[in-house]
């Protein structure tokens, strides 16, 4: 026999006819498609099967800014949910549902794995002043955009500065010709994260006199990660995204799937950025820019 439900235990829209049934109350909302939305859907589910009380604590606490003396691996996500399974988990084989995850910010874990062989060196093609001269100039907005995403500011200077120094500088005569897809100083792909900002998604622009054509679609992508602001603000937002949708989360895995979200393992490039990030080395001598650890 089918155990009995606790009225208390139902939620608010549902209560009891004489029958047994619920009455013709409206169904609850849908579940929010963020992670602390599903895991409260989830819950509520639970009471009403009254077969598994809600804890007593939350399962899921989103990460914060990194003070100095911590690193990404030193705050993982709370480890209950991953226990549990109840964030679905998207190998890298399948990035298309990855950048689905990110830009909806619907819950996901990401699978990544480690790669000792990675290469951290610098190489021949980097242009140290360039990368450097960058993070100077837009470092008060790499401040601001972090503490609003709440990321390290020190991994968007080294994102920053790889991304400058190693070959992207040479995409400024296409962006200023307006037809970059990946735009500085974050190199934000425009086709792949038009979205990823409310001012970058495309409208529809109405033509007066036009007959029956009702207007066009206006694509407002390129013009808002040409904004150097915005720009930083989409890449912090890229990189706090993948960060949480990590098992544990470090510099390099973090860097390979901004780098590339279809990565099975770390890449060189996560390897630089990693380097790059530990070592500074954005901040000229005697002048060290950020609150990362002291260079080894």
């Amino acid at each position: 026999m089918a155990k009995p439900r606790d009225p208390s235990s139902l939620p608010d829209w549902w209560t009891y006819s004489l029958l047994g049934y619920g009455t013709s109350q409206p169904h609850p909302p849908p579940a929010p498609r963020t992670p602390q939305g599903l895991l409260s859907y989830i819950e509520a589910l639970h009471r009403e099967a009254n077969d598994n009380p809600p804890p007593s604590v939350p399962r899921h606490a989103p990460m914060l800014a990194l003070t100095p003396t911590q690193t990404l691996a030193s705050t993982p996500l709370d480890e209950a949910h991953r226990a549990e399974n109840r964030w679905p988990v998207i190998d890298a084989d399948k990035e298309r549902a990855r950048r689905q995850s990110i830009l909806e910010n619907s819950p996901a874990l990401f699978t990544i794995d480690e790669n000792p062989t990675a290469n951290g060196n610098a190489p021949s093609h980097r242009v140290p002043e360039a990368g450097a001269r960058q993070v100077l100039r837009f470092n008060d907005k790499i401040e601001e955009e972090a503490k609003r995403a709440g990321v390290d500011p020190d991994l968007l200077r080294a994102v920053v500065y790889v991304e400058v120094s190693q070959g992207g500088s040479y995409g400024y005569p296409a962006e200023l010709a307006g037809i970059a897809d990946s735009i500085l100083p974050m190199n934000i792909r425009r086709s792949l994260w038009r979205t990823l900002l409310p001012e970058g998604q495309p409208r529809l622009r109405q033509v007066r006199g036009a007959g029956r054509v009702p207007g066009y679609t206006v694509d407002d992508a390129a013009r808002v990660f040409n904004d150097p602001q915005l720009n930083i603000r989409a890449g912090a937002i890229l990189l706090k995204r993948i960060q949480d949708r990590l098992q544990d989360p470090s510099i390099r895995k973090v860097a390979t799937l901004y780098n590339g979200l279809g990565k099975p393992a770390v890449t060189d490039y996560g390897a630089q950025v990693e380097k790059v990030y530990r070592n500074r080395e954005w901040a000229p001598a005697g002048n060290l820019i950020g609150r990362g650890p002291r260079p080894r």
